[in-house]
């Protein structure tokens, strides 16, 4: 009675593990890789990110543009002086009339030059405060346009303006470099869910392989069959079985998280895609070719280095005078002076004589950042051969690893079935129908891991390489892993060379 009791438990055990994961699936979101890729572009925060920089450097290259053409101000002016302008024309008057009153008093005039004078003084017309002109009332204010059209520069313009698009090379290069980078930690963490999602399925399998297992080594117990011992080995190895099943369940659940993280996701992903093995790849010539020409590492260090060499050429035109045309208009006025004018136009030209040495020593600092720039350029060519080189290599070791468990997984289910189908007969032991089935279960997660493997690996060639955006192409057309499945169980042909 106790051992039914045992056995209810298993079955129950077994039922409550497979129906967990089927409730948690009612919530989920099934996403191949290719929708995965479009959420990932469309949420991922990090990608807004390097996009808005993206947008502020074609922001800035416009505003370099406007360098080119004429600075035009309106500038409003409230003045209040001390006292007004004025101009007194009073001595002028008295000389003027002391002078007519000399020739009056020389012709005979009745009275003499006091009679002149005092006649003159009584005169309205002749008044002081006549004389007296305001040239610029106390309090007056202005609206004036001033026009600066520079003519000649020295290159500081055209040295900005290709600085500008050096800095929008760049920051596209780093849309570019991000997009990639998000893709090869969208495959691994996708495909890692995948790889996770397939070992529960393996570790489920061992689990009902252990408890039918028990099952039968239960009954054989009762009919004196099979010792205790081995009854109780097979206690243990169920046991161990449904530890590891639940391990996968929470590893499963760890890689989930990295994903919903990455697409920005709320919902539980499902990701129906297989993991896959391409036969197309291709020389690592190839490879090497691509990533000196489309490597966005490389051509952001390739934008720095344009971006230094218009730093010293922007230095090195500090050395030339700047030459502009210049204007200015009083658009509206009150209280203005008659003697100030209403337009003026000119020509200007401002150099620097000395400076302290500051332009000399900006120009060397300049060309020492212009040839450490080259230096880096020249290391990260070398850097990025060598990764290509190395990324390649891992790509074909998962290769030969996947090659090699094919046959690993055929011989593994033989001998399972040889040794469970000798146990049944009582020829054989629990302990061997345990380890063939605990092996059978390793070859299979190994073959999963290794195809997990080359999944990852293709793409960090792909991104290395600056072709990530083939890596759809490369999956498409390839072998899924139901695909290299079915040929094993057909034994049919295995897997080809890679051209």
């Amino acid at each position: 009675m106790i051992q039914y009791k045992k056995i209810l438990s298993v079955i129950f055990s077994i039922l409550f593990l497979a129906i967990t994961p089927l409730a948690a699936e009612e919530n989920s979101l099934q996403l191949d890789f290719s929708s995965a890729i479009l959420q990932m572009n469309n949420t991922n925060a990090l990608l807004q990110s390097v996009r808005y920089e993206k947008e502020k450097s074609e922001y800035d290259k416009k505003s370099a543009m406007g360098l080119f053409f004429p600075k035009i101000d309106i500038n409003f002016t409230y003045t209040h002086l001390n006292d007004p302008i004025e101009m007194d024309f009073n001595p002028l008057r008295d000389a003027m009339i002391e002078l007519s009153a000399q020739a009056y008093a020389g012709s005979g005039g009745p009275g003499g030059a006091a009679a002149f004078t005092n006649k003159a003084n009584n005169n309205p017309s002749l008044a002081r405060s006549n004389f007296v002109e305001t040239l610029q009332e106390q309090d007056f204010w202005t609206v004036a346009a001033t026009v600066k059209q520079p003519v000649f520069t020295g290159g500081k313009i055209l040295a900005a303006n290709r600085a500008a698009e050096a800095n929008r090379a760049a920051a596209s290069e780093k849309v570019r470099y991000t997009q990639n980078a998000l893709l090869t930690e969208l495959a691994q963490r996708y495909y890692s869910l995948r790889l996770a999602m397939k070992v529960v399925d393996v570790r489920k399998e061992v689990l009902d392989g252990m408890a039918t297992h028990l099952n039968q080594a239960t009954k054989m117990q009762e009919n004196g069959m099979l010792s205790n011992a081995e009854k109780l080995h097979a206690e243990v190895s169920y046991s161990e079985a449904e530890r590891e099943y639940k391990k996968a369940l929470r590893d499963k659940d760890t890689v989930l998280s990295a994903l919903k993280n990455t697409l920005s996701s709320n919902s539980d992903i499902i990701p129906v895609s297989e993991l896959f093995m391409s036969e197309n790849i291709r020389d690592i010539s190839y490879y090497k070719e691509k990533a000196v020409q489309l490597n966005p590492v490389l051509a952001q260090m390739k934008a720095n280095q344009d971006l230094a060499h218009q730093g010293y050429m922007k230095e090195m035109a500090r050395y030339s005078p700047d030459i502009f045309l210049f204007g200015s208009a009083n658009v509206l006025h009150k209280n203005l002076g008659e003697s100030t004018p209403e337009w003026y136009v000119g020509a200007g030209a401002t150099m620097t004589i000395f400076d302290g040495l500051s332009r000399y020593n900006s120009v060397k600092s300049a060309s020492a950042t212009e040839k450490r720039v080259a230096s880096a350029m020249r290391q990260a060519n070398k850097d990025i051969e060598t990764l290509v080189e190395k990324s390649y290599n891992e790509l074909m070791k998962d290769v030969e690893q996947i090659q090699t468990l094919e046959k690993s997984v055929e011989f593994a289910e033989e001998y399972l079935r040889v040794r469970d189908t000798a146990f049944k007969a009582g020829f054989g032991t629990s302990i061997d129908v345990v380890d063939a089935r605990l092996n059978l279960s390793k070859v299979k997660i190994e073959r999963l891991q290794a195809l997990y493997e080359f999944d990852v690996s293709l793409a960090r060639l792909l991104e290395v390489s600056g072709i990530s955006d083939q890596y759809e192409s490369y999956r498409k057309d390839a072998r899924t892993e139901s695909d290299i499945l079915t040929i094993m169980e057909k034994g049919g042909k295995p897997l080809g060379r890679l051209h």
